[in-house]
């Protein structure tokens, strides 16, 4: 314990560290899986194991030899975030030769749906780790409900602690059948299902055939550098989610990132919900980088737009009258002839994950992209119950019940800027709030009747 608490004193990586390469987009992979079943120590010795800590901290570690609890090493980073009470995930940058990785590690329901829900960290892959000695557990079928419900379908498979069944095929074969029928049960698969021992790196990054010579297949990281990394969605609409405006004397500054799409100096874009309209006048940097210089900005990047306010015939598009901008955080912008829905009314396919049902016509919070508008669940669809072996409860029903996964109707008090989940993932994607509280998240699949 002595050396765990000088190993405390050395800083641990944090994802920002990944921009030092800015060639490659990192892959984000969101861990899961039932408490205890490992993936602190799993993710602590992938950190090692890929040579992703500072060298002092790895020969610390070396020294204390096989009595190191990996786990440690989450904690104290975790530590580190507490002092940021908007975080509320572990969020870790491993870098090999190959590629960079976010390696974020959500301990919860709740965690998890807020770190998806916010953009710049969502996750696109999962690995669903599972113990080997305990198999499928409540947590597990809660994830996997999620990971259909939010869409991400690249998942890899981690079956953890071998060594506690005599690394058994037959054990393996026996929990790789059940985690298959499961996801199946969500329309999921496995790109990969790999048996492993965290706390002693087998199959982690390198394998050891000789505990499992039955083996053949990839270890965790080789799955991982298996996955393609997605490319932004620069050729989709423009989708710019405003986080930020700031209103200068004959301009305004708009800071927010785009989401999809392409954005040129001198295009004119449209703010929704509202409809103003503005032309982009020069992108701006506080840094003295080449901001200055830029000509475009496409998905996955974060941007700061001066706006330009013009009439006549120096103006960018001299047959559209402008006129005092009035923005603000939460809007979506876009081009004219490519718009997002706006309404009050819209369809979600949502996953409720708090213990007190969520009831018709009960207030609730949806929080899509930077927006935040007040409404209420007006209508319920078919309820599809993983417990009851996806049978159809008795309808009509007035409240959805924990970790159901229900396609309802919602009435805001507000028009919100959206779109359909299959058309744009990030800006059709949301959380759901009772009061400050996360109690849930979904997907958008259609505009209300």
């Amino acid at each position: 314990m002595e050396e765990n608490t000088k190993f405390k004193k050395i800083r641990m990586p944090t994802c920002n560290s990944l921009f030092a390469t800015p060639y490659s987009m990192p892959l984000r992979i969101v861990m899961v899986g039932h408490v205890d079943h490992g993936k602190s120590t799993l993710l602590g010795r992938l950190l090692y194991d890929t040579h992703s800590l500072p060298e002092e901290t790895r020969k610390s570690i070396y020294a204390i030899g096989e009595g190191f609890e990996f786990s440690s090493l989450l904690d104290v980073f975790r530590e580190e975030q507490a002092q940021n009470i908007t975080i509320e995930t572990t969020q870790i940058s491993v870098r090999t030769a190959l590629r960079d990785y976010v390696m974020i590690d959500a301990p919860g329901h709740r965690e998890f749906l807020k770190n998806m829900i916010t953009g710049a960290s969502s996750a696109v892959v999962a690995i669903l780790l599972i113990d080997v000695t305990e198999g499928i557990k409540e947590q597990t079928r809660g994830h996997a409900r999620l990971l259909s419900v939010l869409g991400i379908r690249k998942i890899i498979i981690a079956i953890n602690k071998m060594d506690r069944v005599d690394y058994s095929q037959e054990v393996f074969k026996t929990i790789m059948i059940q985690v298959t029928a499961l996801l199946l049960e969500f329309g999921l698969f496995a790109q990969e299902i790999i048996p492993m021992v965290a706390t002693q790196g087998i199959n982690v990054v390198i394998s050891n055939q000789k505990k499992m010579l039955w083996y053949q297949g990839m270890t965790l990281l080789k799955a991982m550098e298996a996955i393609e990394t997605p490319l932004p969605a620069k050729e989709g609409p423009l989708r710019l989610v405003v986080q930020d405006v700031y209103c200068l004397k004959e301009c305004s500054v708009v800071v927010g990132r785009i989401e999809s799409g392409v954005l040129h100096i001198g295009e004119e874009i449209i703010f929704w919900p509202g409809g103003q309209r503005a032309c982009v006048r020069s992108f701006e940097s506080w840094t003295g980088s080449k901001a200055d210089f830029t000509l475009s900005a496409e998905a996955g990047e974060a941007v700061a737009l001066t706006l330009e306010i013009s009439k006549g015939k120096h103006s960018v598009n001299p047959f559209v009258e402008y006129t005092d901008l009035v923005l603000m955080r939460g809007q979506i912008a876009s081009h004219a002839l490519q718009s997002p829905s706006v309404g009050k009314k819209l369809v979600a396919r949502i996953f409720w994950c708090d213990l007190e049902p969520l009831r018709l016509q009960h207030s609730v919070t949806l929080k899509l992209g930077t927006q935040s508008v007040q409404g209420k669940m007006i209508s319920i669809s078919p309820v599809f119950d993983n417990a009851a072996q996806m049978s159809i409860k008795n309808f009509p029903q007035n409240f959805i019940s924990h970790q159901e996964v229900v396609d309802a109707e919602f009435l805001l008090e507000e028009p919100i800027a959206y779109d359909p989940y299959d058309v744009i993932e990030s800006t059709g994607r949301f959380a759901l709030a009772v009061g400050k509280r996360l109690r849930g998240g979904g997907i958008v699949l259609h505009a209300g009747e």
